[in-house]
């Protein structure tokens, strides 16, 4: 995110543009099993604890402006050239609740990353939902690699 500014009484996020893959293709990319890549891009340690890292602050950034993230996988951050990730898809706290309803309304299964207990059940989503859907990302993560560091050895 460059900025942020309120103009007429409406927020405008001016982000920088990316033209990059996500941080699940990237971890396709990792298994060999990416339709755009057949050849096995192994990830080191030192990669994976920056999209970690990278994934938690800019989780923080968002939480500091009153933003949430409801539905955040690894398909929502996006990785610039240089390997950082950068979160995508986000909204004010405000809407985080009918922007859930709207995305589960339009979804043929939930999956346990997608929304916390209490998003699916109870139609309520906060920074704690937030929070679970981090832990699921960075449970995909390590699974993935570890797989993946298995596969190549």
């Amino acid at each position: 995110m460059v900025g942020i500014c309120l103009r007429n009484e409406r927020f405008h996020l001016v982000q920088e543009y990316l033209n990059f893959k996500t941080l699940y293709v990237r971890l396709q990319q990792c298994m060999g099993s990416s339709s755009s890549s057949t050849t096995l891009m192994m990830m080191k340690t030192s990669e994976v604890m920056e999209h970690l890292l990278g994934i938690l602050e800019g989780l923080e950034l968002l939480h500091s402006y009153g933003f949430l993230h409801p539905g955040l996988s690894t398909k929502k951050v996006l990785l610039t050239n240089k390997g950082i990730c950068k979160l995508y898809d986000f909204c004010l706290d405000k809407d985080a609740g009918s922007i859930t309803d709207l995305k589960k309304s339009q979804m043929q299964t939930c999956g346990m990353n997608q929304f916390a207990p209490e998003a699916l059940h109870q139609d309520e989503y906060t920074k704690a939902s937030d929070v679970w859907s981090t832990a699921v990302v960075i449970w995909e993560i390590i699974s993935e690699t570890c797989k993946c560091m298995n596969a190549g050895n």
